[in-house]
């Protein structure tokens, strides 16, 4: 064979090689913004939920609060007597030794 016949042959299979790497990095580089926009599609819908959970939180800890207000202020010493038994029961838990 031919030193010409075999160059030509070899610059043929570097253009293929050429051609075949620079497909495979174009579908990487789509494959790779594809698992961007999934990626920040996700991100975003957490941290949607995220901010609805606090809110939801935080309204019910306002309706909790309004609710022990209006309570302690309807029975205070009901109120006082729930609390006393509250920190004695925590206050045993809590002990040293058990």
């Amino acid at each position: 064979m031919p030193l010409f016949r075999r160059n030509k042959d070899y610059a043929s299979s570097l253009n293929s090689a050429a051609r075949q790497a620079i497909s495979a990095s174009d579908q990487l580089g789509r494959m790779a913004e594809e698992g961007v926009e999934q990626a920040s599609a996700a991100l975003a819908n957490v941290r949607d939920q995220s901010q609805q959970a606090v809110e939801d939180a935080s309204e019910a800890f306002s309706d909790l609060r309004s609710t022990v207000e209006t309570s302690v202020r309807a029975q205070p010493i009901t109120a006082l007597l729930i609390a006393a038994i509250a920190g004695i029961a925590v206050g045993a838990f809590m002990r040293p030794g058990r």
